[in-house]
């Protein structure tokens, strides 16, 4: 049996959208930066050297694609900046992920502070904006050296994989005065002694490692013991103000505007336990629509376990479940529901949750992972283990405005307080001088 979250089969493959970072609106007034979940294990590892999945080949030469896109985040300067980073991921637009959000959202709010400029350099992608390497992950890393000795960075950030960190280290230990640091999108899911092994001896060569969540960062560094300066950044979301019209327009045009309650869940249908967790909640619908029987599940997503889920549902409540594929911007179908349900048996952090709390969306979503960490069960959103409390939180919530009220305004002052790009971005400055000084040093 193939294990996908190790080896990066076909199913993990994020999805394609258009060429920008993913906006949730709200007809309350915020719109708020969302993703659905990419390939970010660092432990997807090809079972060749040269394999691996998403290599972009021309389509007459048949060799892998090697081109520069303009890029937004470096102005043009007259003299070298205070710092250089390079930014370096493996998926750059149009690939929407956890990890492309992360980067682009990072990227722009770094951008502005006086003396710092942005480098973004992807293996995988077409949008504006970046570097596009392309080419296998063996080829890939060579490429980035190339790059970066063009580039010549203070510090190269990686994210998500390990070639990604390949490279930043190949390239830094000819360059000793360069800072590494590498960012974990995900929890550490590999099960191969071999490759926890090779996992942490890349990861502590690293000057920092950093995580979106204690979760995962603790994970990481039970399974992998990684030596390197180990720290947790949240990750941002942007809020700003959108009308109720398109959200209205989006619903009527999917066949939801008269579907109420309007219970979503925006995701990847591509993981095997994220996907189980999709089916705990049809499951746990066919309850719901004993108690409301005009409600409705929407989900928005794609991905290898599609098919299944969509048998499910039709087999348990037929009727009560639509799904909406993969869409360009989920913002209106998230901010036009009634609730937002979470459930999933695997996530690193949960950005999409982050999206629906700053996008004033009571929320229910499974204890697992990172989630714990951003959603106080009570406070500022619902957490859930099983279907009976998914039946019993849903029914909290619709049954008591004043509660569901209650709860979205916490989460909107959690958002306001603790998840804000700039403060993502002053928190990697502070580390990325840390990382130089520290490299100065030595």
């Amino acid at each position: 049996m193939v294990e996908t979250s190790a080896l990066g089969t076909l199913a993990d493959r994020p999805m394609v959208v258009d060429q920008k970072v993913l906006t949730t609106q709200s007809p309350r007034g915020i719109t708020a930066s969302c993703a659905g979940g990419g390939r970010s294990d660092p432990s997807q590892v090809s079972s060749s050297p040269e394999g691996g999945v998403g290599r972009t080949r021309n389509i007459v030469s048949g060799r892998p694609n090697h081109f520069r896109s303009a890029n937004p985040y470096t102005p043009a300067l007259s003299r070298r900046p205070s710092m250089r980073v390079a930014m370096v991921t493996p998926y750059w637009l149009p690939i929407r992920g956890g990890v492309t959000t992360f980067v682009a959202g990072l990227s722009e709010a770094l951008q502005p502070i006086s003396g710092v400029e942005i480098h973004i350099v992807a293996r995988e992608g077409t949008g504006a904006g970046a570097t596009i390497l392309g080419g296998t992950k063996s080829r890939f890393v060579q490429r980035l050296v190339r790059e970066l000795q063009t580039i010549k960075p203070d510090v190269v950030h990686a994210h998500g994989h390990w070639y990604v960190l390949l490279g930043a280290l190949r390239y830094a230990a000819r360059n000793p005065g360069v800072a590494t640091i590498f960012t974990l999108h995900t929890e550490i899911s590999s099960r191969s002694w071999i490759r926890r092994w090779f996992l942490g001896n890349l990861l502590s060569k690293a000057d920092a490692v950093t995580a979106l969540s204690q979760h995962a960062l603790s994970t990481a560094a039970r399974k992998l013991r990684i030596l390197a300066l180990s720290e947790v950044i949240p990750p941002g979301v942007a809020i700003s103000y959108n009308s109720p019209e398109r959200i209205q327009d989006f619903l009527d045009t999917s066949g939801l505007g008269k579907r109420k309650p309007l219970v979503t869940f925006v995701g990847p249908l591509a993981w095997g336990k994220k996907a189980a967790g999709v089916a705990l909640l049809i499951r746990a619908f066919h309850e719901v629509r004993k108690l409301y029987p005009g409600a409705t599940l929407a989900i928005a997503g794609d991905g290898l376990y599609r098919a299944r889920l969509e048998a499910l549902a039709d087999e348990t409540i037929p009727g009560g479940a639509v799904f909406l594929g993969d869409i360009p911007d989920p913002a209106p179908l998230l901010m036009g529901s009634d609730i937002y349900a979470h459930v999933t048996f695997q996530e690193g952090f949960g950005l999409a949750v982050l999206g629906a709390m700053a996008a004033g969306t009571p929320i229910v979503a499974s204890r697992t992972g990172g989630i714990p960490e951003i959603i106080r069960d009570g406070d500022n959103g619902l957490l859930v283990d099983s279907a009976e409390d998914i039946v019993r939180r849903i029914q909290e919530i619709l049954n008591n405005p004043t509660f569901a009220a209650q709860l979205t305004d916490r989460a909107r002052l959690d958002v306001r307080d603790k998840f804000h790009w700039s403060r993502t971005a002053q928190a990697y400055l502070a580390l990325y001088n840390r990382c130089i000084r520290r490299k100065g040093q030595q």
